[in-house]
């Protein structure tokens, strides 16, 4: 059984697939696969880097089996695999609390004016240049997505003693009661919270859930914190959104497009608290991703259950 690695994966996680029987294992630190790659390998694990699209794997005629040691899924093209039998599975409790507490960092940034401080003091100047702040401490929270990092959020912000409200219609009310978060829709979500911080997957239902009419039912003032996916968000709408300051601020981990190009717009806000996708870039929360995928690897090998299977 070949076995190859992609990007980074702990050394002492692998050492478990050493001790397995009949496997072969190759490293490669180039992310994308080639045509040699593709033709020899049974099992792969990648991240979110390595993209696997309809094309790249109609070329892969062995792979049985694919790990991404990420919560997001986005890079595959489950469908494909759906339609051919490739087993698809996830890291998805790895990251919770390194992506919550980096939201928590974005919001603390944006009510605070870090950036504004931050530019005061390296220019020799004091607070007396930085914007005065606020305090999370009392604020209305709406969370997008109560699953795994949205409900770690909450708990933190709650913390903070923030009010958290949250739109999910695929999470029971137990979800809700466990968190002591009150269920809202999303239109009413926008227009009573202080901050909306956005926790979902990408898909063809949450892409660009941030567009021109959830911005036109945003409250003035708001905060808007982005540290899932990038295509959640329309970054022109919220562009516009931030120039004229119906918004706030924003923090955002996240990019349509990513490294974020150069010529970017939101490059030239001062309102915009931006950094490079840090939400799982922990030693905790890779080290607890490779573990989790190698062990999906054993599992699969040992014909026994895999959890968190997408296909």
């Amino acid at each position: 059984m070949n076995i190859l690695i992609k990007d980074v994966y702990t050394p002492d996680a692998l050492a478990l697939l050493q001790t397995k029987e009949n496997v072969n294992l190759t490293r490669s630190y180039n992310i994308q696969l080639n045509e040699a790659e593709l033709e020899e390998t049974d099992i792969l694990l990648i991240r979110s880097r390595t993209k696997l699209s309809k094309e790249v794997l109609a070329k892969a005629k062995k792979i049985e089996f694919i790990v991404t040691a990420t919560s997001g899924y986005d890079h595959i093209d489950l469908e494909y695999c759906r339609q051919n039998q490739i087993k698809v599975a996830h890291t998805p409790d790895a990251n919770r609390d390194s992506a919550a507490e980096l939201a928590i960092m974005l919001m603390l940034n944006c009510i605070r004016h870090s950036r504004d401080a931050l530019t005061s003091i390296k220019a020799n100047n004091w607070r007396q240049e930085v914007p005065r702040g606020h305090t999370l401490s009392g604020k209305t929270l709406g969370i997008i997505g109560l699953g795994r990092v949205g409900s770690r959020v909450a708990e933190l912000a709650q913390g903070f003693k923030m009010k958290v409200t949250a739109f999910d219609p695929y999470q029971p009310d137990e979800q809700f009661q466990t968190y002591h978060v009150e269920r809202s829709g999303y239109t009413e979500l926008l227009k009573q919270s202080d901050i909306v911080s956005y926790h979902v997957p990408l898909t063809e239902e949450t892409r660009y859930m941030l567009n021109d009419r959830a911005l036109a039912s945003i409250s003035k003032g708001t905060i808007v914190i982005n540290a899932c996916r990038g295509g959640v968000v329309d970054e022109q709408a919220l562009y516009q959104a931030l120039v004229s300051r119906k918004i706030a601020a924003a923090g955002l981990d996240v990019f349509e497009q990513e490294p974020l190009p150069k010529a970017s717009d939101l490059r030239t806000l001062p309102n915009v608290f931006m950094t490079t996708h840090l939400g799982a870039y922990t030693y905790e929360s890779i080290s607890a991703a490779s573990r989790q995928a190698v062990q999906a690897v054993c599992l699969f090998l040992e014909n026994k259950e895999v959890p968190c299977c997408l296909v």
